[in-house]
């Protein structure tokens, strides 16, 4: 087994604990710790994505994916955060809302092939390892000093797309019906998690003694 160079092994370790930071923090639905972890470009394509949605246009020209993202914008996130929202706000926004990121969130990083500037993660679920390649790039994140490893979700984003275009065409609906069924159980899920995290706080206060509700 050929050994790694020092520097091309600290590089991977980065990576890797990169890349479960970020799971974790979709997991937790937590914009504020994963959306920083995101490449510039990926943060600036979803932002282009909110100038559509503030426009209140049906985004009817885009592909299903990006239509999928302009229509939950519009249908979850405030009119004040799509009018004044940074990049990263609406990134952060999304991943509270689930709505970003739910196609790594059972998969781990099996390895990692750096062709510096660019990385690329090999994934896996449970033993079995995917065709998939979550792409990386050493960049100077926002709000940072020095360079640093970062998610390229825009790169990923081809093989989101043929999948969802399968899903969309197995279907048997037209796109528009599909779209909006599949906004509606992400809505029902989203609603459903608040409620689980709900019922979990208020069963630690009554754990703790104080009154039910």
């Amino acid at each position: 087994m050929t050994s790694l160079a020092p520097e091309e092994a600290l590089h991977k370790e980065a990576i890797l604990n990169l890349y479960n930071a970020f799971r974790t923090a979709l997991i937790n639905r937590d914009g504020k710790i994963a959306a920083p972890l995101l490449s510039g470009e990926t943060l600036h394509h979803f932002g282009s994505l909110r100038d559509i949605a503030n426009q209140n246009r049906t985004a009817i020209e885009l592909g299903p994916l990006e239509r999928l993202t302009v229509l939950s914008m519009q249908r979850r996130l405030s009119a004040a955060l799509l009018v004044g929202g940074t990049d990263l706000e609406i990134m952060a926004a999304l991943i509270n809302e689930s709505l970003f990121g739910a196609e790594i969130a059972d998969l781990d990083l099996d390895s990692v092939d750096i062709v510096f500037p660019e990385a690329y993660g090999v994934l896996k679920v449970g033993h079995q390892i995917l065709s998939l390649r979550l792409p990386f790039l050493w960049e100077k994140p926002v709000n940072a000093v020095s360079e640093a490893w970062r998610i390229h979700w825009l790169g990923f984003l081809p093989a989101i797309r043929m999948a969802l275009k399968g899903a969309l065409s197995n279907s048997g609906e037209d796109v528009n019906t599909a779209l909006t069924r599949l906004m509606d159980w992400r809505d029902n899920k989203a609603e459903s998690i608040k409620k689980t995290k709900t019922r979990s706080l208020i069963s630690g206060e009554n754990r703790h003694g104080r009154d039910s509700l």
